[in-house]
């Protein structure tokens, strides 16, 4: 908990270990697909509902994944915290991975390669991360995105999404006590590994 009371918002950020690095180099850009895919509906709650019930909060809410780790993070008012974290919760523990959804996103995502793909600038970061540092795109290459599958992101998010992979932050208008409070009101049953390697409710 970073307290900051200067202005009455807060931003809470699921940060998990798990990212590029995790993920082989014929799927680069699984880490990233299926961060931004939490946000793309769960089982109670569509991609549009839930970006109506965070508009409505008059927050925002933004997930994907770098090299190193993925993300989830919503910002809101100081007074909606407890709106937010039902709906990070829910998109964290709840993901649908809807097909049509998954083929809209790979649509995206291949778009937008595309068009890096013929700019000299993001050409020299590509090789400069595989020269330098054997780094496969975190992004992706238009054939590891076309060959990601739902099964792909669902092993993925199981094996990322784990309490012990991840930490929460809360940054803003929010005392230690309140945001302990809510996170293990809406975060407690995350599941973690066991000693068998096995997920298992907290």
């Amino acid at each position: 908990v970073v307290e900051r009371n200067s202005v009455p918002l807060v931003t809470i950020n699921l940060l998990v270990r798990s990212g590029a690095s995790s993920e082989a180099a014929n799927k680069a850009g699984l880490a990233d697909i299926t961060a931004s895919m939490l946000t793309k509906g769960t089982t109670t709650k569509s991609a549009t509902q839930i970006a109506e019930a965070v508009e409505f909060l008059g927050g925002s809410i933004n997930s994907g994944a770098g090299w190193n780790s993925s993300f989830v993070s919503i910002t809101v008012t100081s007074d909606k915290v407890d709106q937010a974290m039902a709906i990070l919760s829910d998109v964290v523990l709840n993901p649908q991975f809807d097909e049509k959804e998954l083929d809209l996103l790979k649509s995206q995502t291949l778009d937008g390669l595309t068009y890096n793909l013929k700019q000299p600038s993001s050409l020299a970061n590509y090789v400069a991360s595989k020269y330098s540092f054997n780094e496969h795109p975190a992004g992706g290459t238009p054939e590891s995105i076309a060959s990601i599958t739902k099964g792909d992101i669902q092993a993925f998010y199981s094996k990322s999404f784990l309490s012990d992979l991840s930490v929460l932050i809360f940054t803003g208008n929010i005392s230690t006590a309140n945001a302990s409070t809510a996170a293990q009101k809406y975060l407690g049953v995350m599941k973690k590994y066991v000693q068998q390697g096995e997920p298992s409710m907290r």
